[in-house]
């Protein structure tokens, strides 16, 4: 056995390719002082004719100011070396202080010993508990220890499992924002959520997208309107809106700027938070690797 290491250094900027709604990406992170920064690798097991037997994902902890530095496993991640097959999408916000750090996994399908369950009994436990649809969510402190983790059962009611869409490596259970594509926006996640300009909170909708409204109707059930959810990203609580009175706590897009369409790629875009990240831009790249910092 030998292996082989892939450094995804992927804070925004990242390149991906334009227009698609599954490219792969993992978007680092560091927090809104620029001082802790969070870095993503990943680590090949590779036999001796060279082809992938295993591969883990481990993450790099950086205080760029004095040097310090943690390393440890992040849970859950494909390979991502293909956009349909082994696919990932993913973003990391660093807390302020940098005490702590979390990983969002908006859609694609968590890495999973088991194959993809039946959908003949969606009440089923093994249905619910299927680890592809587990890590969407995941709080880790800077050295390694995971604070709280959530998947998709964390979030839906016991109605929820009966409009719940996946196809591919693709778990659909979250409804974009309102005018929001995945196919528009700059990371098909930012149609998916919004974060806090201080990355402490994270919103979604768990609700039925229109391919999921149409798949669910097709089997005689109507998906209920969707509903807001808020985490913190320090701890894992769920909180209300009667808890966000501080502006830095109340999420928002992630970033700003023209959507693409079929006359205009998106090649450039800005990020509305964090004001030492640059502008982002697109550009087409071998599919089986993983973007690389600008």
């Amino acid at each position: 056995m030998s292996c082989f290491v892939l450094l995804a250094l992927l804070v925004l900027p990242c390149v991906t390719q334009a227009g698609h709604s599954r490219s792969c990406y993992l978007d680092a992170g560091q927090s809104v002082d620029g001082r802790y920064l969070v870095t993503a690798q990943r680590t090949d097991t590779l036999d001796n004719k060279g082809k992938r037997v295993d591969h883990r994902w481990s993450f790099t902890w950086l205080d760029q100011k004095t040097g310090e530095k943690h390393e440890g496993e992040l849970q859950g991640l494909r390979t991502g070396t293909d956009n349909v097959f082994d696919p990932v999408n993913a973003h990391i916000f660093v807390a302020p202080g940098g005490e702590t750090f979390a990983l969002w996994m908006p859609q694609s399908m968590a890495r999973s010993p088991e194959k993809k369950p039946s959908v003949e009994n969606r009440d089923a436990s093994e249905f619910h508990d299927f680890g592809g649809f587990g890590h969407r969510l995941t709080i880790y402190k800077k050295s390694g220890e995971v604070v709280k983790a959530f998947g998709v059962n964390d979030f839906f009611t016991k109605a929820d499992w009966h409009w719940l869409h996946f196809h591919g490596r693709q778990v659909y259970w979250l409804k974009e924002y309102e005018k929001f594509d995945t196919r528009q926006t700059p990371r098909s996640g930012h149609a998916l959520f919004r974060i806090s300009p201080d990355y402490t909170v994270l919103e979604f909708q768990v609700g039925a997208n229109s391919e999921a409204t149409h798949k669910a109707q097709q089997r005689g059930t109507t998906p209920p309107e969707p509903r807001i959810v808020r985490v913190r990203l320090t701890d894992g609580k769920i909180i209300t809106g009667e808890e966000l009175v501080d502006s830095e706590k109340i999420p928002v897009q992630p970033f700003v700027g023209e959507l693409a369409n079929k006359e205009r790629p998106q090649y450039a875009y800005e990020p509305s938070l964090d004001p030492v990240r640059k502008p982002g831009r697109f550009i087409e790249r071998d599919r089986t690797q993983l973007p690389v910092r600008l």
